[in-house]
């Protein structure tokens, strides 16, 4: 896949087995530094989102901004730190399958 270039759309639709994003604060200063001590290639970087590669493995950076609107922060302090998590996603469940899994067992869903 060309990270140069591939749609958000197509990458998004790509991604299987376990992810992992970074959140940060800075996307960009992320990036440099990341480049810098494990020479981990950056692309598609903007403010807000990169496609990192580590070898063969492909991660994401998102801003923290990106998720003003999360659930999840409302279980942070009044001023949460920033930059501070890592989203890991499994994406070979169906997300509305593994609701209805979780609701059974009596689990709270955000």
């Amino acid at each position: 896949m060309d990270f140069a270039t591939v749609s958000p759309e197509s990458f998004g639709k790509s991604l299987c087995g376990i992810g992992l994003s970074l959140i940060v604060r800075y996307v960009l200063k992320q990036c440099d530094f990341l480049a810098a001590v494990f020479d981990i290639k950056a692309h598609r970087v903007s403010a807000d989102f990169a496609i990192a590669t580590y070898g063969d493995p492909v991660f994401q950076l998102h801003s923290d901004g990106t998720y003003h609107s999360n659930s999840l922060l409302g279980l942070l302090p009044e001023n949460p730190p920033r930059g501070a998590g890592v989203e890991i996603r499994l994406y070979d469940t169906d997300p509305e399958d593994a609701i209805q899994r979780a609701i059974a067992t009596g689990v709270v869903i955000l």
